[in-house]
């Protein structure tokens, strides 16, 4: 199982896949992954401090700064190193707690349907197909770039589906896991609507950091069309979910990541 792999063997392995998907500068790729998985392990204080910030972040930001977001980051090569650092120090951690928690085995058999909310390279979706190997798994991407190719190889790899417009997700699903997802969204709240109302999931886990500092993520979010300080959007994003009907629910995992939310009957 993915989860098994040992964090170089599966990097060694993500680097071929880079190869495949069109990467032509792999030792660029492997050293901005060496370098991000440093920066993301530091505190805030230390990253802070340190004067090294990877190039694709310093333009993400440039971009809101002229305020018009610069979603053409997603698509460059760099940013896949920081797809894979995130699995490796995010993802990785929230599903193996999950696992070493039994939740699939209390809950599996109740869930038939999965879905990753921007999976990336694949690579939390293959291990949530492990998990829940008799439920249909579906990972959603951006439409086009390197990642969503990668993520399409995993997924014949593997056995999970890659969709990339949300119109297209079935209705009813059992769980959405959303790992460093809703960040990404300007309108967070707006977006958890819509996505509630077109897969009416019964539970989620949702593992969110409005308030770092990351490609992709922005300095303020808009909420009830108001611009909200990320270290301030957690608390409005866990009411809008109650609003919507959802109770947040007791687990053992560690510092409460990923937060387990059912929908009430």
């Amino acid at each position: 199982m993915i989860l098994d792999s040992a964090p170089t063997d599966g990097l060694r392995a993500f680097l071929i896949d880079c190869g495949s998907a069109g990467v032509r500068d792999l030792d660029r790729t492997r050293d901005l992954i060496d370098q991000t998985i440093v920066s993301l392990k530091r505190t805030k204080t230390e990253r802070a401090r340190s004067n090294w910030e990877a190039p694709l972040s310093a333009r993400w930001y440039a971009s809101l700064g002229t305020g018009i977001a610069d979603y053409g980051v997603y698509a460059e090569d760099d940013y896949l190193a920081e797809v894979w650092a995130c699995w490796v120090i995010y993802s990785r951690a929230y599903l193996r707690r999950m696992r070493q928690d039994d939740f699939a085995g209390r809950a599996g058999a109740e869930i038939r349907s999965v879905v990753d909310l921007g999976c990336g390279c694949g690579h939390t979706t293959a291990a949530l197909r492990g998990l829940f190997p008799h439920a249909r798994v579906i990972g959603t991407n951006v439409p086009t770039g390197k990642q969503t190719d990668i993520a399409r190889m995993m997924g014949q790899r593997y056995g999970f589906e890659i969709i990339t417009d949300m119109n297209d997700l079935p209705s009813m699903i059992d769980l959405v896991f959303a790992s460093e997802y809703f960040e990404h969204w300007r309108a967070p709240v707006d977006h958890l609507h819509a996505m509630l109302g077109q897969m009416r999931p019964r539970a989620l886990l949702v593992a969110n950091s409005f308030g770092t500092r990351s490609i992709g993520h922005f300095d303020d979010y808009m909420i009830d069309r108001q611009r909200i300080e990320g270290s301030r959007c957690s608390r409005m994003f866990n009411s809008a979910l109650r609003h919507d009907g959802y109770e947040k629910q007791k687990t053992t995992f560690w510092n409460g990541r990923p937060a387990y939310w059912v929908r009430r009957s």
